[in-house]
């Protein structure tokens, strides 16, 4: 029996390590580990911390596509369609049965950018407006 700390060669049945005093393995009775085997047997995934949702990635998504609109929110048709997208993949993902946090994060994002979207292309009107009221008192 080899010591798994230091390689040092032990004498059969000897339970530390004569060189570094590690404690050695001694033989695992087969019935605890046939009764593990067994127990672990047809476990599904909720044995894990984290159980992949397939609507996860759509929350991603979703809380990606609200971000992107609200920087771009200067360029208003493309702000209001991705926050528009933002908030149908957070509902997708929702009835899909995700509990991710990245839903309610990508509906508030998604309307936050609609929001913007909105204000930027109100202001474009005026602004366009306001000029050919200029152009034409000159």
């Amino acid at each position: 029996m080899f010591c798994r700390n230091c390689g040092t060669e032990n004498e059969e049945g000897a339970k530390f390590c004569k060189s570094c005093g590690s404690p050695l393995e001694t033989s695992v009775d087969t019935t605890f580990v046939k009764q593990t085997e067994n127990n672990n047997a047809g476990q599904d995934r909720s044995m894990y911390k984290y159980n992949y949702n397939s609507g996860d990635s759509d929350a991603t998504v979703s809380l990606i596509m609200g971000i992107i609109s609200i920087v771009m929110c200067s360029s208003s048709i493309i702000a209001i369609g991705l926050g528009i997208a933002a908030i149908v993949m957070a509902n997708k993902a929702k009835k899909q049965g995700s509990q991710s946090g990245n839903i309610t994060a990508g509906n508030i994002c998604g309307i936050i950018g609609i929001c913007l979207g909105v204000i930027c292309t109100l202001y474009y009107l005026l602004a366009f407006v306001f000029g050919i009221i200029a152009a034409i008192s000159y």
